[in-house]
């Protein structure tokens, strides 16, 4: 058999419906040929991811009886479908699941990192100057998304516990556990008798990421003293300052503060919407009303963080506080048919974002010449 006509049996093969005779056949062929084994590899990973994501879901009984009611007579032995449809439907469904988990959506980090780029303190305190040049925004601007990669596809070990990293449930305590390790915040929750999972780990990874950036500012100092090559180590900068952007921009979202996180949760005598699609509506769909040119001017010149811990957890208290703007939003219509009140509101979340990126970034090179690398 030829290539083409081993391939239109993958799906079925790793689905377990090929008969004994076919199973045999197509397991010899992939043997020998590379091309048709590296396919079958990938598309059982993609299928693995989908059953993944789909874990926990169930379909409502009365859905379910009107698709198996509508279903027509199925023959014992129905014509393969061409694997190249099979894996369309794959990966249309595979996409499906997984977009409503980017916080943001990919458009709104890649802003709230340009826009604190272009704004980027050079030329206070000795700045490093690399930090304005086109390769550096580029850089900054794509590592905005970066954690959201690491979810994206099948095959990332940590992907439903690395989602604890993306939120804080500021309506469960506003006590927060002061510590610059997510390891040692997990073992305070525990201590106090806090759900890990109910409440989320983004205060800590906002100021982890910060440390790795003020060590590699310091780092880079000691090259530069050295009269010694910094490229590498630019790099590096670069690539911490655009992560602490991913988790700094979920730290403005006010449904990344919340229990009512993916819609209404419990009494809700406002009739507030109680469906997962007000989270899509609002940081996914919504804000592509919005360009980083529209809020740049709203940022201010950088300023120095005295205590960066306490006033990220202020920055996501204040966060919380619009919680419940996002929902009156959202019944009002206004991020279906975008209205002045809710494109501010928008603007105005982002840039505080940006704002307190470009907070972070500053401190962290002013605190690498107090402290020592290591």
């Amino acid at each position: 058999m030829s290539c083409k006509e081993n391939r239109e049996m993958i799906s079925s093969f790793i689905d377990a419906e090929l008969s004994p005779a076919e199973k045999e056949m197509l397991e010899k062929h992939l043997v020998k040929c590379s091309k048709c084994r590296t396919l079958e590899e990938w598309l059982r990973c993609v299928k693995q991811g989908i059953s993944q994501s789909a874990e926990g879901l169930t379909i409502p009984t009365s859905l379910r009886n009107k698709i198996l009611a509508s279903l027509p007579g199925i023959p014992a032995r129905p014509e393969p479908v061409p694997w190249w449809k099979r894996l369309f439907v794959l990966l249309l469904l595979f996409f499906v699941s997984v977009s409503p988990a980017f916080p943001w959506g990919p458009e709104g980090h890649e802003y709230i990192n340009q826009s604190a780029a272009l704004k980027a303190p050079v030329g206070m305190a000795d700045f490093p100057s690399f930090f304005k040049s086109h390769e550096s925004i580029q850089i900054i601007t794509y590592n905005g998304r970066e954690p959201d990669r690491w979810k994206k596809l099948p095959g990332y070990g940590r992907g439903d516990g690395h989602s604890l990293a993306h939120y804080v449930n500021l309506d469960s305590t506003q006590d927060l556990p002061e510590t610059r390790d997510h390891i040692i915040a997990l073992q305070m929750y525990q201590e106090r008798g806090l759900d890990s999972r109910v409440l989320g780990l983004l205060p800590y990874y906002i100021i982890e990421t910060y440390e790795k950036l003020r060590i590699s500012f310091s780092e880079y100092r000691e090259l530069v003293r050295q009269r010694s090559g910094t490229r590498p180590l630019e790099v590096n900068i670069l690539y911490y300052a655009g992560l602490l952007g991913h988790y700094v921009g979920d730290g403005s979202q006010p449904l990344h503060t919340t229990t009512h996180h993916h819609g209404w949760v419990g009494e809700n005598p406002n009739g507030h919407a109680m469906d997962e699609g007000i989270h899509r509506r609002f940081e996914a769909e919504f804000v592509r009303n919005i360009k980083a040119d529209d809020f740049l001017e709203m940022l201010k010149t950088s300023s120095r963080l005295h205590n960066p811990f306490s006033e990220i957890i202020a920055y996501l208290k204040k966060t919380h506080s619009y919680m419940e703007k996002v929902y009156e939003l959202d019944k009002a219509g206004a991020f279906s048919e975008p209205t002045p009140e809710s494109l501010r509101f928008v603007k105005e979340r982002l840039a505080a974002a940006s704002q307190m990126l470009l907070n972070l970034w500053y401190t962290a090179w002013l605190e690498s010449a107090e402290k020592k690398a290591g």
